[in-house]
C-alpha cells in the first residue's frame, strides 16, 4: 500500500472501534510514563476542540518551556502520539481543501517566523506523507498540539534502511526520562520561542547543508 495510505488507513479504522487514543510506531521506544502523561491529557481535554494533538517527543535540549510539565504548540511531533476521533475525522478534509489554504494565505494566523511559513507553504504542496498532512489539519483546524517538556519517547529507526529517516540526526535515540507528576499550564498558548527553536533545529536546512544534499543525491548513484 505504502506508507501514507497504510498509516492513515489504520488511524481511520482506529477511530472507527474507539473514540480516542494512543498511536505508536514500531521503531519508537516508550517511557512508562508515556502512557500516563497520554491517558491523563486525553481525559483533561477530551472536550477542548482547540487541543488535537498529544506528543511525547521533545526536541528543546533540555530547555523546559512555560510554567508546567507540557506546554503547546503548533507542530505535531508523532513518534508516539495520542488524538480524539474528533480531530482525526477533520484530516480527510483538510487535505481535500489545502489549495484554499494556500490561496487565502491562511498559514498567517499562526504565529509562526516569516521564514518558518515559507518553508511550511512550500513543504505542505510538494509533499504527501501522512505526517505532514495531520501537522497541516491541526493548522487548518486552528487546533493544537501538546509537547511535553521532556522526552517520553526515543525513536531508534535511523539508518540506511529507513522509509524516512535515513540520515542520522541529533533527534535520533534520544534517552527517555520518567515523567513523576504532571503540571498543567497556567494558560493555553503557543510557546513561540520553543516554535522557533523546533524550526531551526529540525526543519530548517542553512544554504551550505542544502548544497551538501544535492552533491550527495548527484554522486550517490553513481557511486
Amino acid at each position: 500500500m505504502g506508507l501514507t495510505p497504510n498509516v492513515v488507513e489504520g488511524i481511520d479504522w482506529f477511530f472507527s472501534q474507539v473514540p480516542m487514543g494512543i498511536i505508536f510506531e514500531d521503531d519508537c521506544i516508550p517511557d512508562p510514563t508515556f502512557f500516563t502523561f497520554c491517558a491523563e491529557l486525553l481525559m483533561k481535554y477530551q472536550d477542548d476542540e482547540r487541543i488535537m494533538h498529544i506528543s511525547g517527543n521533545n526536541f528543546q535540549n533540555g530547555q523546559v518551556r512555560g510554567d508546567g510539565s507540557y506546554y503547546f504548540s503548533h507542530y505535531s511531533h508523532s513518534w508516539g502520539w495520542a488524538t480524539w476521533r474528533r480531530a482525526w475525522t477533520q484530516y480527510h478534509g483538510s487535505v481535500a481543501n489545502f489549495e484554499t489554504y494556500y490561496r487565502e494565505d491562511c498559514i498567517h494566523e499562526l504565529t509562526l517566523s516569516p521564514r518558518a511559513k515559507k518553508f511550511w507553504l512550500k513543504v505542505l504542496r510538494n509533499t504527501a506523507i501522512w505526517d505532514s498532512r495531520w501537522l497541516y489539519t491541526t493548522w487548518y483546524a486552528r487546533g493544537l498540539s501538546i509537547l511535553p517538556n521532556q522526552n517520553l519517547v526515543s525513536n531508534i529507526g535511523f539508518g540506511s534502511d529507513a522509509t524516512h529517516t535515513k540520515e542520522y540526526t541529533a533527534q535520533m535515540n534520544l534517552k527517555n526520562t520518567p515523567l513523576t507528576s504532571i503540571t498543567h499550564p497556567n494558560k493555553i498558548e503557543v510557546n513561540t520561542q520553543a516554535d522557533e527553536y523546533t524550526f531551526q533545529t529540525m526543519f530548517y536546512l542553512p544554504l551550505w547543508r542544502r548544497c551538501i544534499y544535492k552533491i550527495r543525491a548527484i554522486i550517490s548513484p553513481i557511486v
